[in-house]
């Protein structure tokens, strides 16, 4: 066979041939079934790799966070217990200061998930988390996340713990700056005690006297003196109606009145007008 002859056989079985549909229908079968793959599968990596991942982590980091609120409450918890024992004021300052180091290494690293996970986390545990924060000087941070607890303490319709929560509220804006504003901390306790006002048992009328003489406390060493003269007295009434076999009233009591006799007027407070109807709160 010569040249030509060649090249012409190789030109008839390299030439393409009419395909039928059936051998159409296998070529493009093969493809779109890669796209479906794809698009079938594509999503699901995403919602593995990015949705179900995201929230495996933001539950690992809420857990995080209730951790560490319970760390918080068992340094509370020991604090409360040794208080008591401590005899001078410069051991009790030293106290407070590495209670408040303790914390401050608890939270670093933590706050902008508490501020993220608010929504996420209970009502004590913001609690809490307010607390320490106003502890560890962030009033700002403190306010706001008292602010979120309250919120949700009201729809929860706890109203001993929405009070207290106003309470603990009124003074953490006492280290927002020196020139705080009286008026709006008074606010804060008036609408406290107008909430425990609302029930009669023993247990609220316990707590709005805890809460009047904290007010008083505040009105004796930073607003008005006779405001908090009355307020005292307010309180020392408040526990007088109760049962006198309760310790904790009899123990109360005795805190309150060993607390007033240490206090004196000071000549340089400023007098602040103990607005009326704040008092006339807690008739």
């Amino acid at each position: 066979m010569d040249l030509q002859e060649r090249v012409a056989v190789l030109e008839e079985r390299t030439r393409p041939t009419s395909k039928s549909l059936l051998d159409h229908l296998k070529e493009w079968g093969g493809v779109g079934t890669l796209i479906v793959a794809l698009l079938y599968t594509f999503p699901l990596g995403v919602w593995d790799r990015f949705y179900l991942t995201s929230k495996a982590r933001a539950e690992a980091e809420i857990g995080e966070l209730r951790l560490v609120a319970l760390e918080i409450a068992k340094l509370d918890g020991d604090w409360a217990r040794t208080a008591g024992g401590i005899s001078t004021p410069e051991l009790q300052t030293m106290a407070t200061r590495a209670v408040g180091s303790q914390k401050t290494t608890l939270l670093t690293g933590k706050l902008d998930e508490i501020v993220k996970y608010q929504d996420q986390l209970t009502t004590p545990e913001l609690v809490m988390f307010a607390y320490s924060v106003s502890q560890i000087n962030m009033p700002e941070l403190a306010d706001s996340l008292y602010q979120k607890a309250f919120e949700k303490s009201e729809m929860d319709e706890t109203i001993w713990l929405s009070a207290d929560i106003l309470r603990l509220r009124a003074t953490s804006l006492l280290n927002k700056s020196i020139q705080f504003d009286i008026d709006e901390v008074r606010s804060l306790y008036g609408e406290s005690a107008k909430l425990l006002a609302s029930s009669k048992t023993d247990a609220f009328v316990l707590q709005l006297a805890f809460t009047l003489f904290d007010w008083a406390t505040i009105e004796f060493t930073k607003g008005d003196w006779a405001c908090g003269e009355i307020l005292s007295h307010k309180a020392l009434e408040k526990l007088d109606s109760l049962p006198a076999f309760n310790p904790v009233v009899a123990q109360y009591k005795r805190q309150f009145v060993m607390r007033i006799g240490k206090m004196s007027p000071h000549i340089e407070l400023p007098r602040k007008d103990c607005s009326a109807n704040l008092v006339s709160l807690v008739k």
